[in-house]
């Protein structure tokens, strides 16, 4: 996260349009829109679709945490810093978000999901909270994280018991082939001799 908001501030990070002087890349357009030039403001803020994945995450703080959250440029690109202890929740969010549009950007097929923001949301909350209590710093944690950890309880319910399903759907698939390769007769060869 520090080395991606690094190369953010420098202005450094390599968008088509960077890429595209230097001959790198076929076109300087949008990896996920395809219809503007791709620099850091577009890439991280302006893109219609990168627009709307923030959208998105303000409408999920607010139903998950009943906390409004307004993302503009400046906040995307260099945080929120004018009270640190209250905006640490919002540069959490901001951070991995640019991470992760970062990261899709350079996926054979590009595509922003709000699913996969959530889980990575929720993740990097949990490891806050396991980090801080594991390091006995509990009034950090009471004073920064408690709240948003609290609110998650039903989220990480959901997320785990998904997971369990699945683990579990596949688990029956393979036993059900298994079972085939066993149990079923094998085919018959006769339409190879006529």
């Amino acid at each position: 996260l520090q080395w991606l908001q690094f190369q953010i501030l420098h202005r450094i990070i390599p968008t088509n349009d960077y890429l595209y002087k230097l001959k790198k890349v076929i076109s300087p357009l949008c990896t996920f829109c395809k219809t503007e030039i791709e620099n850091t403001d577009h890439v991280f803020f302006k893109c219609s679709l990168v627009n709307d994945l923030w959208c998105s995450i303000e409408k999920w703080i607010l139903s998950m945490f009943e906390m409004h959250i307004s993302f503009d440029i400046q906040s995307v690109l260099f945080g929120k810093y004018k009270n640190r202890n209250l905006f640490r929740f919002n540069n959490l969010v901001i951070l991995t978000v640019k991470q992760y549009i970062f990261s899709c950007k350079y996926k054979s097929h590009p595509f922003l999901s709000i699913q996969v923001v959530r889980n990575i949301i929720v993740e990097r909350l949990l490891s806050e909270k396991y980090l801080l209590l594991k390091n006995c710093k509990y009034s950090e944690y009471e004073n920064y994280w408690q709240y948003f950890c609290e609110k998650l309880w039903w989220c990480v319910f959901v997320f785990y018991t998904l997971r369990i399903v699945l683990i579990a759907k596949t688990i029956r698939y393979w036993s059900c082939c298994i079972k085939c390769l066993f149990f079923c007769p094998p085919p018959s060869l006769s339409f190879f001799y006529n």
